[in-house]
C-alpha cells in the first residue's frame, strides 16, 4: 500500500487515497478497523488528493502526478455512491492536496504554478484563478481565521494569499522559506499553530508567528528505495532515494547522511526514482511510476540521459553493458553505452512475470 493524501470526516472516519499500488481511494470506518477501498481497485491510477465537503457527505479526489493530458478530478456522493466527473484531461495534475470552502475547491496546479477556485455550484465548473506565478504549488489549507495558506514547493516558500486582491500574481505573503522542493503539505492543529510536512527531510515543523522555524519531528530519511555504494575520491559513499529526494550516506564520517538532491516529483530534476544503481561514477536512478531510467551524474548533481524504460526496477552492469529489468513487460533487456543505451536487446522473457531484482558475479 502507497498511502498519499488523507483526510476525517466529522464521524471520526478517515479517507485517503492509494497512487500506486490500489489505485483507489479507501475508507476506515473505525481507528483500528480494516482498510476499505470506496471504489474498485486500478480504477484511479494517480489517485492523489482527497477532501470532504463540511458534512462529510461529499468527497473530493483528484489525479495528480501523470505527465499526460488525461488527469481528472472527481466527486463521490458517500450517501448514494455515486461518481461524478468534475473536470477532465488537465495536463500533469488536476489538483494537488486541495481545500473546500463555500461550494467550491481550492486546488494547487504544480505544473502550471497557480491555485484555482472551482465552483461547484456553476455548470459546467467555473475555473478561476486564485493566485498565480509560483513555481510548483503543492497544497492549500484554510486556517480557522478562513484565510488561505498554500506551499510552494518548487519555491521552498509558505505563503497566506490575499483572496480581495486585484492582481493574482501579487497576492501573497511569504510566511515561511524552506529548501526549494523540499516541502509537501500544511496542516493547522486546534490552536491555529501551522506545521508543514516535508518527505524529503522526513520532518515536521511548527511555523512560529515570527516566521522562525521548529523542528517537531526530527529530519532524517523516508521511504528508502534501494541502495548503492561507489567510492568518491578515496571516501566509502552509500546513496538511497525516494521519487523526491536522493541521500548520501558518508561510511568515513560516522555515517553521515545528507539530502544531495530534493525533486519536485515528475516535475523534476529526478524521474522520480524508485530504485537504484551504479553505473562507473554516476548512479542509474529508475522510476517505475514514470517508466524511466536517468543517468545521474554526481559531480554535477544533473541528468546525463533520461530514457524510456517499461517499469524498471534494477540494474546491473554486465561485461560493458547494462541489464535492465522491465517490470510490466516481463523481461530483461541488455543496452549499451556505444549507442546511449537505446537499443534494448531481450535477454530474458516471460510474459506474465515480474521481474523486480538481479544480482551478479564480480566476472560477470
Amino acid at each position: 500500500m502507497f498511502p498519499d493524501d488523507l483526510v476525517f470526516g466529522p464521524d471520526g472516519r478517515m479517507y485517503y487515497t492509494d497512487p500506486a499500488y490500489y489505485q483507489t481511494v479507501f475508507v476506515r470506518y473505525v481507528p483500528d478497523g480494516p482498510s476499505v477501498p470506496l471504489l474498485p481497485v486500478g480504477s484511479v491510477p494517480y489517485a492523489n488528493p482527497v477532501t470532504l465537503s463540511e458534512d462529510g457527505n461529499r468527497l473530493f479526489y483528484a489525479q495528480c502526478w501523470n505527465v499526460q493530458d488525461d488527469n481528472s478530478l472527481f466527486e463521490l456522493d458517500l450517501e448514494t455512491s455515486e461518481v461524478k466527473l468534475i473536470l477532465k484531461d488537465i495536463y500533469g495534475c488536476a489538483s494537488n492536496a486541495m481545500a473546500y470552502k463555500d461550494n467550491a475547491l481550492f486546488t494547487p496546479r504544480p505544473f502550471e504554478g497557480r491555485v484555482v477556485k472551482i465552483d461547484l455550484k456553476s455548470s459546467p465548473p467555473q475555473v478561476t484563478n486564485v493566485t498565480t506565478g509560483m513555481v510548483a504549488p503543492n497544497a492549500v489549507k484554510f486556517n480557522s481565521k478562513h484565510e488561505l495558506f498554500v506551499v510552494d514547493d518548487g519555491a521552498g516558500e509558505v505563503a497566506l494569499v490575499n483572496l480581495t486582491a486585484d492582481h493574482t500574481d501579487a497576492n501573497r505573503n511569504v510566511v515561511a522559506r524552506f529548501p526549494p522542493r523540499s516541502i509537501d503539505n500544511l496542516a493547522f492543529d486546534q490552536d491555529a499553530r501551522l506545521f508543514i510536512s516535508s518527505t524529503a527531510e522526513a520532518s515536521v515543523t511548527e511555523v512560529l508567528s515570527d516566521g522562525q522555524l521548529r523542528i517537531v519531528s526530527s529530519e532524517g530519511m523516508s521511504m528508502a528505495m534501494g541502495l548503492a555504494g561507489i567510492e568518491v575520491d578515496g571516501t566509502q559513499k552509500l546513496y538511497t532515494l525516494h521519487p523526491g529526494a536522493l541521500y548520501e550516506i558518508d561510511l568515513n564520517n560516522d555515517a553521515k547522511l545528507s539530502t544531495i538532491v530534493r525533486s519536485a516529483v515528475s516535475l523534476g530534476p529526478m524521474n522520480e526514482p524508485t530504485s537504484i544503481a551504479v553505473w562507473g561514477q554516476d548512479l542509474i536512478l529508475m522510476s517505475f511510476t514514470s517508466s524511466s531510467l536517468m543517468i545521474w551524474d554526481l559531480e554535477s548533481e544533473s541528468s546525463k540521459l533520461l530514457l524510456d524504460f517499461a517499469a524498471p526496477t534494477d540494474a546491473h552492469p554486465f561485461n560493458g553493458d547494462l541489464l535492465v529489468t522491465e517490470s510490466s513487460m516481463g523481461r530483461i533487456v541488455r543496452v549499451s553505452p556505444t549507442d546511449s543505451f537505446r537499443a534494448h536487446e531481450v535477454v530474458v522473457e516471460a510474459p506474465g512475470a515480474a521481474f523486480l531484482f538481479m544480482c551478479g558475479d564480480d566476472d560477470d
